[in-house]
């Protein structure tokens, strides 16, 4: 039961390692975007790239949380803990059952009304008012999925991930890509 466990904690960091990747990727784009002249003229190359890291982190953070059968998410893992004897595992279990956020609610309705099945019926304005959000949210949601994660794996006896060096490389190696991009550009 440890070993399923275990296996759906690991499943479950792969996806906000890729999170963490995004999001260091689109902090560096905006950045570059607002001080480099030239990446603004080549607007449709940057759109493009830009929206789709946004696409791909909505998606991402949907896995983390969907509850369909046989896949490895946060609700899954809530499952396999909860089948263990340990007082720790039942504690981390409704953890993550308790945790809720507008944050992850705003990205459920962009993941089903936007990304995964655009809907017809839809008032853009409308939607935007009621589903704005930004990176800044992304990342807290993402952060509350790390400290799951980690009371989660305390109470498997799994070794911590320690995502800082992940979010400083994200944005290192972002940085030099995009530092490389306005030089060529530029020339």
């Amino acid at each position: 039961m440890v070993e399923q466990a275990s296996r759906i904690a690991e499943k479950v960091e792969n996806q906000l390692s890729q999170v963490i990747l995004y999001l260091g990727a689109i902090d560096s784009l905006a950045e570059a975007y607002r001080e480099c002249e030239t990446l603004r003229h080549d607007a449709f190359l940057f759109h493009t790239v830009y929206g789709g890291l946004w696409d791909a982190l909505i998606v991402r953070m949907g896995a983390i949380w969907d509850s369909t059968k046989n896949v490895a998410s946060l609700p899954k893992l809530s499952t396999a803990l909860r089948r263990l004897a340990s007082p720790d595992a039942q504690a981390a279990a409704k953890a993550i059952d308790e945790a809720k956020s507008s944050e992850r609610s705003k990205l459920k309705e962009w993941r089903d009304t936007v990304v995964a099945h655009s809907r017809l019926a839809l008032d853009q304005n409308e939607f935007d008012r009621k589903y704005s959000i930004d990176i800044a949210q992304v990342r807290r949601e993402a952060e509350c999925v790390e400290q799951l994660l980690a009371f989660a794996n305390r109470s498997l006896g799994r070794q911590q991930v320690y995502y800082e060096v992940l979010k400083e490389d994200a944005m290192g190696n972002a940085r030099k890509s995009l530092a490389r991009w306005r030089r060529d550009a530029a020339a």
